[in-house]
């Protein structure tokens, strides 16, 4: 959490410097050039700010708990680093200005000249590969398959899954339901049984009267026996699976079972280790879709009464849901399997993170476009002035994310790094290639649905 904060919301801290610099340029006070600086940002860090908490806190949705703990510390975490940008960072600039500028040295990141002319004059084909590639990573990341086991999620050199190694070993089967009916009716507990095991994928089935015969009174069954499968008001029956953990396979018989367990009682309950992944799957499969949509119309929202725009914010989140999936097509296409908490949440955190780009890019380009009058000019303008920026902040979330990565061994920690770290550079290319493309094309779309959207000199365009 710590990482991903400092990663996260340095954007805040690079997007106020880097304008700096340039008003410095243009004033000689340097604390009229701050607070310049502070004017002409403060929109674009506030929104950028706001979608990132609010992609955060969609995660407070999810019935899993551990997405509630994550969404409210990185919540909390990015609205202090805002407060700190705002309030304390100008003033440390200005105290260690002279600082600065002794150590300052060449910059060694590209100037993006060359770029944005490239990205201008191909804008047309750049968006038709962007909408090209929009439909089978849509339908790629709808299809990526995720874990639930424990096993899977710790490395097999620990000392868990070593000893999980050696009981398999002992034991061959280690898949084991535990099924709890009322007490009462011990015909029917043991038609139920027998049913059961004659499911295909389950291996034998345990309980006090496949043990004994029915006929025989409880009376006459010694306590050690009867008090191992009953209680005072309850049953109790061990279902072997000779199945896997989980998968569609292990579901299926589930499913079957439940099934048949309904059609003699109306209450009974049903655990173990397949049990509560198959619980999870379904409750994070909501999980999934609540806070995808809720990040949506949470990040969509601020950005509408930001840019007091209809179809700007459809624009931006398109362009950072478009990353997603193809972050997301990427291990589907390698055949990789996901664990669960990663493919929920990299959603909302890649979103609320990387959507910060488009808007520091979108709030440049309608600054320049005032100023200059042309869409083609005014966007490669934009690309030179943002470039560094916003590939800096990538780069940050990249290598911060990319080092815990390369570092941990918990597979899901891996999974969820790789994820983010890779998430940030697809989105930077997203925004830098494919928006400037949009925000020309679809000119009057968003001046017909923006607020005080600038207007272009037609003059200007055809010369």
């Amino acid at each position: 959490a710590a990482i991903i904060q400092l990663a996260v919301s340095m954007d805040y801290s690079i997007f106020l410097l880097h304008r700096y610099m340039e008003e410095k340029k243009n004033h000689k006070d340097k604390s009229q050039a701050m607070i310049v600086s502070i004017e002409k940002t403060f929109n674009a860090v506030l929104s950028s700010s706001m979608t990132t908490i609010a992609g955060f806190l969609a995660l407070i949705v999810m019935k899993y708990t551990i997405g509630r703990d994550i969404g409210l510390v990185l919540a909390k975490g990015v609205l202090f680093s805002l407060i700190s940008v705002i309030t304390l960072l100008p003033v440390l600039i200005l105290l260690f200005d002279k600082g600065i500028e002794k150590y300052r040295h060449r910059v060694f990141l590209p100037n993006f000249k060359k770029f944005a002319n490239f990205i201008v004059e191909r804008k047309y084909i750049l968006l038709t590969i962007g909408l090209i590639i929009a439909i089978p990573s849509y339908l790629a990341q709808s299809n990526v398959k995720y874990y639930y086991s424990n096993e899977k999620v710790l490395p097999s050199s620990s000392d868990s899954n070593i000893a999980i190694r050696e009981i398999d070993k002992l034991f061959s089967n280690k898949n084991q339901l535990v099924l709890i009916l009322p007490k009462g009716d011990k015909l029917k507990e043991n038609q139920l049984a027998e049913e059961v095991e004659n499911i295909v994928g389950i291996g034998d089935v345990v309980g006090l009267y496949s043990m004994v015969d029915i006929a025989i009174p409880e009376g006459f069954l010694p306590d050690d026996v009867r008090y191992n499968f009953q209680s005072e008001n309850y049953s109790l029956i061990n279902i072997n699976l000779n199945l896997p953990m989980e998968g569609d396979i292990t579901k299926d018989i589930l499913n079957q079972i439940k099934t048949k367990v309904s059609n003699y009682y109306g209450e009974w309950y049903l655990t173990g280790e397949s049990a509560i992944y198959s619980d999870l799957q379904e409750t994070t499969a909501k999980d999934f879709r609540n806070v995808s949509i809720l990040s949506v119309i949470l990040i969509s929202s601020i950005i509408l009464i930001a840019f007091k725009s209809i179809s700007i914010p459809l624009i931006l989140v398109f362009i950072i849901e478009l990353g997603i999936w193809i972050n997301l097509a990427i291990p589907y296409m390698q055949g990789e399997i996901l664990n669960f908490i990663s493919f929920i949440i990299i959603g909302a955190i890649q979103l609320g993170a990387t959507v910060d780009y488009a808007i520091l890019f979108t709030s440049r380009y309608r600054e320049n476009l005032e100023k200059i009058g042309d869409r083609n000019k005014s966007a490669k303008q934009t690309i030179k002035d943002t470039g560094r920026p916003i590939l800096t902040s990538a780069l940050i979330l990249f290598t911060g994310t990319f080092s815990v990565y390369l570092i941990t061994s918990m597979n899901n920690a891996k999974e969820l790094t790789l994820l983010i770290g890779r998430g940030a550079i697809i989105s930077l290319i997203l925004v830098l290639m494919v928006l400037p493309a949009l925000l020309i094309i679809f000119h009057k779309l968003i001046g017909a649905s923006t607020i005080n959207w600038p207007k272009t000199n037609k003059r200007r365009e055809e010369s």
